[in-house]
């Protein structure tokens, strides 16, 4: 009889915020940038989990997320020793930030040509190409 080992998946809402050929990518606690959003609690709603995350960590009220088509990006987090589920939404913001309300965070828009350079969470690197992507569409 085969032995597996734990399958359970942190999930966790991502947005794709854009402005100006720009993606929205913020630094907490760590070296590396990452996309805002943050994980689902239990019974909690992935669009309205997404709306508190982009609240603490950017300060700006959520206007339409795009919950047609998000996209699921799976991955692995070597430092939680764990699978992670990404649902990541094409969002839009009331205003755009020019820092976090969280001292703790810092925030940027950065373009494509310094995302491919740009230090990101290891777990995302795999979809650097689509952040890529992302940043170039208005």
């Amino acid at each position: 009889m085969a032995t597996y080992g734990k399958c359970t998946y942190r999930v966790s809402a991502k947005a794709l915020i854009r402005a100006d050929d720009k993606l929205l990518l913020v630094k907490e606690d760590s070296d590396y940038w990452d996309l805002p959003g943050g994980g689902v609690e239990h019974f909690e709603n992935p669009e309205d989990a997404l709306k508190r995350e982009i609240q603490e960590e950017v300060g700006s009220e959520v206007l339409k997320i795009d919950n047609e088509y998000p996209q699921v990006w799976a991955t692995y987090d070597k430092r939680a020793d764990r699978p992670l589920l990404f649902l990541v939404y094409s969002v839009k913001i009331k205003r755009t930030p020019e820092s976090s309300p969280n001292p703790e965070i810092k925030i940027g828009f950065f373009d494509e040509k310094q995302i491919k350079t740009l230090p990101i969470e290891p777990h995302l690197e795999k979809y650097r190409k689509q952040m890529i992507t992302c940043a170039s569409r208005s």
